[in-house]
């Protein structure tokens, strides 16, 4: 289980799969890459996944009026897995309202792979997309700093890899200091989705799980069939440009 789990974490920053499909470039790009205001070529945040001991780095690549192109790239920290990062970066052409317009893979040798965008109800899509209006009030401290958190989304993130069928619920808390503004994803990854996890019931119980850090909550209200996966991404590094 913490394996197979451990590879849809990988599919959900990267948007690709390569141990479950040869082309991890063919996986469709998630559909929304939030940004920050006023980007800036060399704009980058690096992110520390608990779930796996890897790293993930967005960097903002180019701007052209209102278009920013922002590419990343996972990176494992532990020597036994660090022969599978990808070679490939990612990138992503995005609007100030970090709707993803476009999207390609390229190497470091300049080949370049088109990949597709995903689209509502298929893998890499956001869905049900709420804003959480309850704030914590403790700041969240991260190892870039500690931030107070200007607002919060939960979403339901399809992850579906062929050989595993998961939806992802996330938390994501923003600050308007950072770029691409996320501080902190909390995300459960569950398998078999019953449908209780598909109802904004669900959304607004795991909102309140986090905010209250009960998360005992949330897992009372899945059945066992929907037990899954928990997951934390948190800000591990920023840079603007200079």
């Amino acid at each position: 289980m913490h394996k197979a789990f451990h590879l849809i974490i990988m599919c959900l920053f990267l948007g690709a799969c390569a141990s479950l499909i040869t082309k991890p470039h063919e996986i469709p790009s998630p559909d929304r890459l939030f940004i920050h205001k006023n980007p800036g070529v060399g704009d980058y945040a690096v992110y520390f996944i608990k779930a796996g001991n890897f790293t993930h780095r967005y960097e903002v690549h180019e701007i052209n009026g209102d278009l920013i192109t922002v590419r990343y790239r996972m990176r494992y920290l532990d020597p036994d897995y660090k022969n599978l990062s990808p070679k490939e970066w990612y990138y992503r052409q995005v609007n100030l309202d970090g709707q993803v317009l476009k999207a390609w893979a390229e190497t470091d040798t300049g080949e370049r792979f088109s990949t597709p965008v995903a689209r509502s109800g298929l893998i890499g899509s956001f869905e049900h997309l709420t804003k959480v209006d309850k704030l914590p009030e403790k700041p969240v401290v991260t190892k870039a700093g500690i931030f107070k958190v200007n607002n919060i989304n939960a979403y339901i993130y399809r992850t579906d890899v062929g050989l595993i069928s998961t939806n992802s619920s996330c938390m994501e808390y923003y600050s308007d200091d950072i770029p691409f503004r996320i501080l902190k994803r909390e995300m459960l990854h569950t398998a078999d989705v019953g449908g209780f996890l598909k109802s904004m019931e669900y959304i607004k119980t795991l909102g309140e799980s986090y905010l209250t850090e009960n998360y005992l909550a949330l897992y009372n209200r899945a059945t066992q069939e929907d037990m899954g996966y928990q997951s934390t991404i948190v800000l591990m590094e920023y840079g603007y440009a200079k």
